[in-house]
């Protein structure tokens, strides 16, 4: 079993997990680790350990809350569960062009 990197204790609150199908995040060009996620009813965000501290984080995306989405569309249908993921990957695409 991998050893947890000590920077997530400073970088990161405890409630940021590790992400479900880990092996298809992308890692950060930076500090070379796959991001935390925290996924909860009004939000959805990823970072990495690059920042001055837990609550500045430099490399950090955000994807539409489900209930921003239901109340938009009425409904769950169309909702994309996997966007967090896709624009995480997308972002650090970018970075490293």
């Amino acid at each position: 079993m991998k050893k947890e990197d000590p920077r997530w204790k400073y970088m990161s609150f405890t409630f940021y997990k590790e992400p479900e199908n880990k092996d298809k995040w992308l890692e950060c060009p930076e500090c070379e680790l796959k991001p935390r996620v925290w996924e909860y009813d009004n939000g959805r965000s990823a970072h990495c350990v690059c920042g001055e501290d837990c609550y500045t984080h430099k490399h950090e995306v955000r994807a539409k809350p489900i209930m921003e989405f239901v109340k938009k569309t009425g409904g769950f249908n169309g909702y994309d569960s996997d966007e967090l993921r896709k624009k995480w990957n997308n972002y650090i695409k970018v970075l490293t062009k």
